[in-house]
């Protein structure tokens, strides 16, 4: 895995025809880093998302991102911004954050009065949680919601509970994802709130939904997450999939189209 993204690099998918047909699309850059901005057409938005896409970090966005993005819009007749913000090895996270915080300030200044939600899905739900604690020790505005896909919490990967579900995870290995969270943190310890916000805090921030399935290897941080809420006594919504994989929500199955709905009632709440 390691030879194999430091010798090339990739493409990121552009949206489809069927969400051209369906969205007015705009590629715009802020601080250097490319985003794509859906709009609907013939309609006025309900909702405004940042959607911020996964990949373990190294990997760019690809078709099937685009399929969830397309199914949470289209459900609440929403407005995206989908960023395409620097991936590792060549970049690490210390270039990510900015370009993503400058962008999603830009997301909460144009809200008005319509809500905001930061989604993001496996590396992107750590991301997205990461950004809201970000922005919240700034004393800056926060979303009026996180959504977190099959997330990414804690890229130190020590807990027993991994060993047991990458035995039932036919997408992610362990090796492979201790690579690429090296390749990311740069000198920064991985368990470090910036890099796995499990370890952040979730005091003041807004209400957060978390979708996880069985048969996914990071599923022991999502029950993590879901156990810290409690603890805290945080709003948070804990929706478990049994023998669901990794981002299934995906995956043209229907258990997919049942998460996406899960999804648009609880932003839309």
């Amino acid at each position: 895995m390691a030879a194999r993204y430091s010798r090339h690099r990739q493409r990121h998918a552009e949206p489809p025809g069927a969400l051209v047909r369906r969205f007015a699309i705009q590629r715009e850059a802020l601080h250097g880093m490319a985003y794509y901005h859906l709009t609907p057409h013939h309609q006025r938005p309900s909702h405004r998302l940042l959607y911020i896409h996964g990949g373990a970090y190294v990997n760019e966005l690809i078709r099937p991102h685009w399929r969830v993005i397309g199914a949470i819009a289209s459900r609440i007749g929403a407005a995206v911004y989908v960023p395409i913000y620097p991936l590792a090895p060549r970049h690490s996270w210390q270039d990510a954050y900015p370009p993503l915080k400058a962008l999603a300030h830009r997301v909460l200044d144009a809200r008005g009065d319509l809500r905001v939600t930061f989604i993001g899905d496996s590396a992107g739900g750590g991301l997205c949680l990461g950004l809201a604690q970000m922005l919240r020790e700034e004393g800056t505005a926060l979303p009026d919601r996180i959504v977190l896909l099959s997330p990414w919490l804690d890229l130190q990967l020590g807990h027993p509970e991994h060993r047991r579900s990458a035995r039932l995870d036919r997408m992610l290995a362990i090796p492979g994802l201790r690579w690429a969270a090296r390749q990311w943190a740069g000198s920064l310890p991985l368990e470090d709130a910036r890099l796995s916000p499990l370890n952040g805090s979730l005091i003041g921030l807004p209400p957060i939904a978390v979708l996880s399935g069985t048969y996914d290897l990071l599923n022991v941080d999502a029950r993590r997450l879901r156990d810290q809420a409690i603890a805290a006594r945080h709003p948070l919504t804990y929706l478990e999939y049994p023998a669901m994989f990794h981002v299934w929500m995906a995956a043209p199955i229907p258990e997919a189209a049942s998460a996406l709905d899960q999804v648009a009632r609880f932003v839309t709440s």
